[in-house]
């Protein structure tokens, strides 16, 4: 399976911040709960690479001109989908018995968000290096 620039970065973003927040919880809970926790931020994490390569593969298939009629509702089931195996990780954490398991997990959610929203200055960057890099013709006379 190949994945796109795009999905590589937010593996990297999700795995960065997902390290980032677990150091953060080792700081601030310094017992035994901390394996709970990084529990939940991993699990949570997890599903959220995995959610990264359906929303690849349902916007590949979206944008293929086969069939545009099936894509929205592919789309739409693809969507739910990843509503419904969020909310089963998040309620397997709430049922474990730890509640710094079920934090850990409620946390980790905000992984993708945070991989989502760093593609823009990914983006920005990209945009920046490709001007420097070929910069614009003069005008002909």
């Amino acid at each position: 399976m190949k994945l796109s620039v795009t999905a590589k970065r937010m593996f990297l973003v999700i795995g960065t911040s997902s390290v980032l927040i677990i150091f953060i919880g080792a700081a601030l809970y310094r017992s035994n709960e901390i394996f709970a926790f990084a529990l939940g931020v991993f699990l949570m994490s997890a599903l959220n690479c995995a959610k990264v390569i359906m929303l690849e593969r349902a916007v590949m298939r979206a944008v293929q001109p086969k069939d545009q009629k099936s894509a929205k509702g592919h789309i739409a089931l693809r969507y739910i989908l990843r509503l419904v195996l969020t909310m089963a990780v998040l309620v397997l954490a709430a049922y474990s018995g730890h509640r710094s398991m079920m934090l850990g997990a409620v946390v980790g959610v905000f992984t993708f968000q945070i991989a989502a929203f760093s593609l823009k200055f990914f983006l920005q960057r990209d945009e920046a290096k490709a001007a420097a890099l070929n910069p614009p013709l003069p005008p002909e006379s």
